[in-house]
């Protein structure tokens, strides 16, 4: 979902911050002098920038109808997904824990 890939990007950019960088630089971004540790911001802006010049495209789950008072339920339905949950950084079999990671990825999916 369009929406979300800003904060998911930013979320998975620990992962492999070559492939987001190179992300980056096919959206137009500058990337001779960018670190790796910045791979996710870079490619979260630069998606940002896509998704506003498009023009009439929601700015986050917000503009869906998503409120932060939802976010506790999109995490439990987001749960039961872990073949694809698995493929994040920092997430591991004991999802439960790591409830923490998830809803801040929802968080910054409200708005950008």
């Amino acid at each position: 979902m369009a929406v979300t890939a800003p904060a998911v990007f930013k979320f998975t950019a620990a992962s492999n911050p070559e492939r987001h960088l190179a992300a980056a630089e096919v959206f137009g971004v500058d990337i001779s002098n960018a670190r790796a540790e910045n791979a996710g911001q870079l490619l979260s802006d630069a998606l940002k920038e896509f998704l506003r010049e498009l023009g009439d495209q929601p700015k986050g789950i917000k503009e869906l109808g998503y409120t932060s008072s939802d976010i506790e339920g999109l995490v439990e339905g987001t749960i039961p997904q872990r073949r694809v949950l698995m493929l994040a950084p920092k997430l591991d079999e004991d999802l439960e824990r790591q409830k923490g990671e998830l809803i801040k990825l929802f968080e910054d999916s409200l708005e950008y």
